[in-house]
């Protein structure tokens, strides 16, 4: 029988506890980058796109700029 792959010790949080590192916890993004195992410019983006989608949400008539 095959073993399932080993889980990494470190997964990223939800998009949602990217955001709360971010602006709740006020942590600046290469805190955040260094606490997600991440590069900082790939915490940039998560954040802009997280915020186009909240703003989809709160607005109906705006469309999301990212795909």
């Amino acid at each position: 029988m095959d073993q399932p792959a080993a889980r990494p010790a470190r997964t990223a949080p939800q998009p949602a506890g990217r955001h709360v590192l971010h602006y709740l916890a006020d942590l600046p993004v290469a805190r955040v980058a260094e606490e997600l195992d991440a590069q900082p410019g790939t915490v940039r983006v998560w954040l802009s796109r997280g915020r186009d989608r909240l703003g989809v949400l709160l607005d109906e008539d705006k469309e999301p700029r990212h795909a």
